[in-house]
């Protein structure tokens, strides 16, 4: 599940933990294909609809993942 991945994403960032945060990253991707999780960032982030997730924390950092992939 989509927003599930964001949220583990946001609380391993937020604990310092680039590296498994990127491992999530990276399952996400797999299960998602990477236009897909870059279309649903915003439907999943700062959404008032969905659990809290923070757009300016998560995005920055999923989209320099796929970049340097």
């Amino acid at each position: 599940n989509m927003p599930i991945y964001f949220a583990l994403i946001e609380n391993r960032l937020r604990a310092g933990d680039k590296i498994k945060a990127q491992a999530y990253a990276s399952q996400m991707v797999v299960q998602f294909g990477k236009e897909g999780v870059l279309q649903n960032i915003s439907l999943f982030t700062d959404n008032r609809a969905s659990a809290p997730i923070s757009r300016k924390v998560v995005e920055p950092f999923i989209r320099d993942f796929i970049e340097n992939m």
